[in-house]
């Protein structure tokens, strides 16, 4: 399975849909009915301001999610600020783990 970084393509948008839904639903912090809106608003800044940007493993970017109230230690969200670090997002695509179903 290919993992590599496309920048601005598809396959960071699915790897980084992939590394989130693996944090919520393995989160106990997050209530399961929330976490589809949780991956839709998380997934939806994404795709605005770091798919774009997205260049290799070794960078770390910022995502909004789950609004300014939201800390979760576990998935590095501090005051609804995720630290994505480029090199999880690839690694996703080699969970397995599909987020089809919340597309």
């Amino acid at each position: 399975m290919d993992v590599g970084i496309d920048g601005g393509g598809a396959r960071v948008g699915g790897n980084f849909r992939t590394y989130l839904w693996n944090g919520l639903s393995n989160c106990p912090e997050i209530d399961q009915e929330e976490a589809p809106d949780i991956l839709a608003d998380g997934h939806h800044d994404f795709e605005r301001h770091c798919k774009r940007a997205f260049t290799s493993p070794g960078t770390s970017y910022t995502v909004a999610i789950g609004g300014r109230r939201m800390n979760v230690s576990a998935l590095q969200v501090t005051k609804g600020v995720l630290t994505l670090h480029g090199y999880d997002v690839t690694q996703a695509a080699c969970s397995g783990t599909t987020t089809s179903q919340f597309s």
